[in-house]
């Protein structure tokens, strides 16, 4: 895809395959389960490459796994003397998990889930799609039969 730079001894799982997310949602919709992961909790739920809203939303779904990642990622056992900004911040325009925590701790829960899907959030090009933490660790066959 265009939206990948090249970057020196990194390879994309983009650049290997040339499945795409719908093609995944349409193998698992083939499937005799439904593990009946909502969008935003799926994958690494807190991951830096989530809007703000899904985010947002895992917070409330998930209080007790935001706790224990904030401690993950805020204790005094991280290392980040090398960082010109603190260690709480990690997601786009300098905000911390806790921070987006609290823009949405007052807002209500539906109203933001549907203005998601009015926004089309869940749908294809959303972090999901461009997650390279697995890269060439995953070999799926989308054409093979679940066992």
């Amino acid at each position: 895809p265009k939206r990948l730079k090249p970057k020196p001894g990194i390879r994309y799982l983009a650049e290997l395959s040339d499945f795409e997310k719908s093609d995944i949602l349409d193998w698992w919709k083939e499937q005799p389960f439904d593990l009946q992961i909502p969008e935003h909790l799926g994958n690494c739920i807190f991951c830096i490459k989530k809007s703000t809203q899904k985010i947002g939303l895992a917070c409330k779904d998930e209080p007790g796994l935001e706790r224990v990642f904030n401690e993950v990622i805020t204790g005094a056992h991280v290392r980040d003397g090398h960082r010109q900004t603190s260690k709480e911040v990690m997601y786009r325009g300098h905000l911390s998990l806790d921070g987006i925590a609290k823009m949405y701790a007052d807002g209500d829960y539906q109203t933001l889930y549907q203005e998601m899907v009015r926004a089309k959030r869940f749908d294809t090009g959303s972090c999901s799609e461009s997650c390279e933490i697995f890269g060439g660790q995953l070999d799926f066959d989308f054409g093979q039969d679940a066992a």
